[in-house]
Formats: C-alpha cells, structure tokens, sequence
C-alpha cells in the first residue's frame, strides 16, 4: 500500500524536488517565470494525487464513499493544506540554507492562491466529469 501511494504521489514529488533543486542554484531568480506555472501546476499534481489516494483508499474499504460535494470540499483542504506546507518548505529553505526561495509576503500569498487555484481548477473539472458519468449511467439505466 505505501509504494502504490509512493507512485500515487509522484508528481507532485517530483515537481517539488526539481523546484528545491532551482531553488538552490538559485535558477529560480535567474528565470522567475518558473516559480508561478510551477505552483499552479503543484495545485493541480497535488489535488490529482488526493483524488487518486481517496480513490484507492476507498477502493480498498478504508474509507467510505463521499457525495462529489463532499469529496470536491474534501480535496480543497487537503490541497490548500499541502499548499501551505509547500510554503513553510520554501520558508524552511530560506532560513536554514539562506536561499531565497520566498521573495516576501506578496509572492508567499502569490504562491498560495496559484497552488490553491490549482487545485481548483482540477477539483471542478474532476467533479464535473464525474457528474456527466453519473448522468450517462443513470440515462442508461432508465
């Protein structure tokens, strides 16, 4: 069950050990346009990588089915929560490495809202596809 989580949450891994590598050779200031595509796109890695956890997790039982309301609210906190603790990584960096991977308030508040828009942007489309599925296996049904 772990390794499967392991490759279940690949992606986001992986996004954030290659941004700690820019990070550190200070690549992330010579090209900044990398920092912003690369929290978007951790909001969206890490909203997939829950869905996919809660989808495997309820697929062995160990935990119940949620309505896709529920599920939907569900990702947002364990996405905006994974966003901060990516934030507290960049925090950590810069005072324990002097990096400068945080810039002040403005671009840590930047990052956040760009994870969490992320996330939300696969959260509705995963909710609407599954809705639509509803649908069609409800019609099929009838």
């Amino acid at each position: 069950m772990i390794r499967k989580l392991l490759r279940i949450f690949a992606l986001p891994i992986l996004l954030f050990c290659t941004y700690l590598v820019l990070v550190f050779f200070g690549l992330h200031l010579r090209y900044p346009w990398i920092d912003m595509p690369s929290h978007f796109l951790g909001g969206v890695f890490i909203a997939n990588s829950f869905s996919m956890a809660l989808t495997y997790l309820q697929q062995r039982k160990l935990l119940s089915m949620m309505n896709e309301l529920s599920r939907s609210v569900f990702l947002f906190a364990l996405t905006s929560t994974a966003t901060v603790i990516w934030e507290f990584g960049e925090f950590s960096l810069d005072f324990f490495f002097s990096t400068s991977a945080q810039a002040g308030l403005e671009d840590t508040m930047l990052d956040m809202f760009l994870g969490m828009l992320g996330g939300t942007c696969l959260i509705v489309f995963l909710a609407r596809h599954s809705i639509k599925e509803h649908k069609k296996k409800v019609k099929t049904t009838e």
